[in-house]
C-alpha cells in the first residue's frame, strides 16, 4: 500500500494510540492509574467491581490525575434470546460443555498453581500466586466472599471472571443498567 502524504484521519485526543490496561493486581492497577486512558476489567461479584472501580480513582487522583482521565470497562458474558427460557438454555449448554477437571486444569495454568490435589469443597483463601495475581485477588479477596475451588474453577472455566447476564434483550439491557448503577464504570 503506498501514500502520497498524511493520513487522512482525525487524531485522537492524545495524538498517539490510546493505553488500554487490562489487569486487576496492585500493580496493575498502579501502572493504570499512572499511565492508562482505558482500563477493560474483569469482576466476577458487582461488589468486587464497585470496590475495584473506587480504588483506580482514588490512585488516578493519588498519581495527579483527574478520575475521568482513565475510562474503566467493565466486561460481562452476555446470553440474549428472543425469550428468557431460550437465554438460560444457551447459558446451560455453554457451562455444560467446561468440564470440572478441564476448569481446574485452565485455573490452575492461569494462576501457576496447581489445584489438581486440592479437594474440590476446599474455600480458596488468598495466597500470592506466581502468575496473575489479579485473578486470585478478583475471586478470594474482594467482595468478601471465599469461594470453593469448585466454584472459582467453575466460574473461570465458564467465563473467565466475567459475569453471566442472561435473558432478552431488555432484560440484559436492565441487569447491564443495574451493574453499572451499583459497580460504577465508564
Amino acid at each position: 500500500f503506498r501514500s502520497r502524504g498524511p493520513l487522512h484521519a482525525t487524531l485522537s485526543p492524545q495524538r498517539r494510540p490510546v493505553i488500554i490496561q487490562a489487569g486487576a493486581s496492585g500493580r496493575g492497577r498502579d501502572f493504570a492509574a499512572r499511565h492508562a486512558e482505558v482500563i477493560f476489567a474483569i469482576q466476577p461479584f458487582v461488589e468486587g467491581a464497585a470496590a475495584y472501580y473506587t480504588d483506580v480513582k482514588e490512585r488516578l487522583v493519588q498519581g495527579g490525575r483527574h478520575p475521568d482521565d482513565c475510562k474503566i470497562l467493565f466486561g460481562v458474558q452476555p446470553f440474549v434470546a428472543e425469550t428468557a427460557q431460550a437465554a438460560r438454555d444457551k447459558q446451560a449448554l455453554h457451562n455444560s460443555l467446561v468440564s470440572l477437571e478441564g476448569a481446574i486444569v485452565h485455573l490452575s495454568g492461569s494462576l501457576g498453581y496447581d489445584f489438581s490435589q486440592t479437594p474440590l469443597d476446599t474455600v480458596v483463601e488468598p495466597f500470592e500466586a506466581s502468575r496473575s495475581q489479579g485473578i486470585v485477588d478478583m475471586y478470594t479477596r474482594v467482595a468478601g466472599k471465599r469461594p470453593t475451588l469448585r466454584e472459582m474453577a467453575q466460574m473461570h472455566g465458564q467465563s473467565v471472571g466475567f459475569p453471566q447476564v442472561v435473558g432478552t434483550p431488555e432484560q440484559v439491557a436492565d441487569q447491564l443498567e443495574a451493574y453499572y448503577r451499583q459497580a460504577g464504570g465508564d
